[in-house]
């Protein structure tokens, strides 16, 4: 995914699907500090075969959520298997 914001934020997900741990990350953004306004990410952690959700929650500096975004991912099935 790719985005820009105005302010300087820090991106995380989780993804949650039904008869299986979350799972849940800080997304690298390059940065030392972990914050930035632009934002490129590679969200990994899907389910196949099943549909996750996937909400995407972006916090400023002083630690406060300050917006969020979920959907729903229908993930394909392995060709090779488990």
């Amino acid at each position: 995914m790719y985005f820009k914001t105005s302010d300087e934020l820090q991106a995380t997900y989780t993804i949650h699907c039904e008869g299986y741990n979350d799972f849940s990350r800080t997304l690298n953004n390059n940065t030392l500090s972990g914050y930035t306004t632009n934002h490129e990410y590679l969200l990994v952690g899907a389910i196949p075969g099943q549909i996750n959700t996937i909400t995407v929650t972006l916090t400023n500096k002083q630690g406060n959520p300050v917006d969020t975004l979920s959907w729903s991912y229908n993930a394909p099935s392995l060709q090779g298997g488990d």
